[in-house]
């Protein structure tokens, strides 16, 4: 935990990404308690910080396990919230940004590189 405190670079993220991570924990710590978790919401930042790539299959189960249910009995809301944990929670191998900060600096690239003069 103490690397992801001092990893972390939301600080730097746009506003809008800060909203919609902030949103989510919010709503992840009230989705955890009601189901009884056992995991709360540092426990998850944690995972996603320490994952990569290649352990989001980990990730998922390990929120399957906290939710208490299999993919297909999870509703489509806490389905939602865990993509959004993994999309806006800190990665390590990201150096402390999310990969929804990567996607719109990519996409304002993009846009930059095919506007015409």
């Amino acid at each position: 935990m103490r690397d992801l405190a001092r990893k972390d670079q939301g600080a730097l993220a746009p506003l809008e990404m800060r909203t919609v991570r902030e949103q989510t924990e919010r709503q992840l710590d009230r989705e955890l308690k009601k189901a009884g978790g056992i995991l709360n919401v540092e426990e998850v930042m944690a995972l996603v910080f320490e994952g990569a790539t290649k352990t989001a299959r980990t990730f998922l189960s390990a929120m399957l396990m906290a939710f208490d249910r299999d993919i297909d009995e999870l509703d489509i809301e806490r389905l939602y919230l865990i993509a959004d944990a993994w999309d806006y929670f800190p990665h390590r191998f990201l150096q402390g940004r999310c990969p929804a900060e990567l996607d719109i600096a990519l996409f304002k690239d993009v846009l930059a590189a095919t506007k015409r003069p």
